[in-house]
């Protein structure tokens, strides 16, 4: 374990940042002479008083235009072998893609086109945000908001190689606001097509072998990881699709918000993904698909219906788990108060119905045994 204290010169900086940031100092008698040292400690040889001087970049570059910030970025960053000092780096360039995403995306695309090199372990006093590197995140805002080409070809590839790559599942992790009913109806678009192709992608490498879910199966190292990762992709999907839904939003309080006109074009767009999701026959990932599409359900009552009877139908041991019944039952229950003639007359609707019904009462829950007894119509 390595311990680091302060020393003279790194408090030092630290004043002079705190000076730099504020305009007063800046502007005073002593500021030119400030920003000057900020600029020379951005330079220095230790990588602690880098990272320092670093968080006053944008201070002491305000007078730049952004392109001449962006450009001084993107030297410090392919000269920078410390990878906290990096990341600080990322994000003072983060901050400037929605400005200039043109110029970002080119600088990323230069520093991912040159020749992978060691870098310093991290030194110095770090917080956990700085060591995870913003990248993805960065790629992800402009290829969402602005379409640019090096970030746009980066997601294609992550979800198109989902199964191996990180990328993608960190991609997976930061969408959820993109796919958000509020979104702007063009990023959502983006954001679904990501995560379906991801989530497809995902399914046909989980389904491309059965052998490989044989119990106690023998699989290479390199299976092994990419049938986790696969699933790994498909269970955040599902769960980023869920809380982006507002689903969640009702188990905080007492009050639970129906959907609303805005959750049509969300619902379309999250069937197809969430039903592939449900493919998978993994009883945790079902569950956010059948909790997404039961708060979806005052849209279309039938297809909500067609579309739980599908997942479920696609997972023989979901209605096993314990917390299925839970939110199962009582909306099976809510259909037959408020919506009887779709589950007693409409022909698909009691198809569905009774597929949900027989999937719990085989199961032997007795809230679904006591529910068939009750309404043995439906299996006639």
């Amino acid at each position: 374990m390595t311990a680091w204290s302060p020393g003279r010169r790194d408090k030092a900086i630290e004043g002079l940042v705190s000076l730099a940031c504020r305009e007063v100092w800046r502007s005073s008698e002593h500021g030119e002479l400030i920003v000057s040292r900020i600029k020379a400690a951005i330079a220095d040889e230790n990588p602690v008083v880098r990272m320092t001087a670093t968080r006053a970049f944008r201070a002491v570059f305000a007078g730049d235009s952004a392109p001449s910030r962006i450009r001084i970025l993107g030297k410090l960053l392919r000269s920078e072998p410390n990878s906290n000092v990096r990341n600080v780096l990322l994000r003072i360039l983060g901050s400037e893609a929605h400005g200039s995403p043109q110029e970002v995306d080119e600088v990323l695309r230069e520093l991912a086109n040159e020749p992978n090199r060691a870098t310093d372990e991290a030194e110095g006093e770090a917080n956990e945000d700085e060591g995870v590197d913003p990248t993805v995140d960065i790629l992800m805002f402009l290829a969402m908001n602005h379409h640019t080409p090096f970030a746009t070809d980066s997601v294609r590839r992550w979800v198109t190689t989902a199964p191996q790559s990180g990328e993608a599942l960190r991609a997976i992790h930061v969408v959820r606001n993109y796919l958000a009913p509020t979104a702007d109806p063009t990023v959502q678009d983006r954001a679904f097509d990501m995560v379906a192709t991801a989530a497809c992608t995902s399914l046909a490498r989980w389904n491309r072998n059965p052998d490989e879910h044989v119990p106690n199966a023998d699989l290479p190292r390199t299976n092994l990881n990419e049938l986790q990762h696969a699933l790994k992709v498909m269970e955040s999907s599902a769960s980023q699709i869920y809380f982006a839904s507002g689903a969640f939003d009702g188990k905080r309080s007492d009050f639970v918000p129906a959907p609303d006109a805005s959750h049509e074009r969300f619902a379309v767009l999250a069937l197809p993904v969430l039903l592939t999701c449900a493919r998978t026959k993994v009883a945790p990932i079902v569950h956010h698909v059948v909790e997404t599409l039961v708060f979806l359900a005052p849209l279309n009552e039938r297809r909500a219906l067609l579309a739980i009877a599908e997942a479920i139908a696609a997972d023989g041991v979901y209605a096993y788990d314990p917390l299925s019944s839970n939110v199962v039952i009582p909306y099976l229950k809510r259909r037959l108060a408020e919506h009887r003639q779709l589950v007693l007359l409409d022909e698909g609707g009691v198809a569905a119905f009774r597929k949900i019904l027989a999937a719990f009462a085989s199961a032997g829950n007795e809230s679904a045994l006591e529910l068939a007894f009750t309404f043995a119509d439906v299996f006639r």
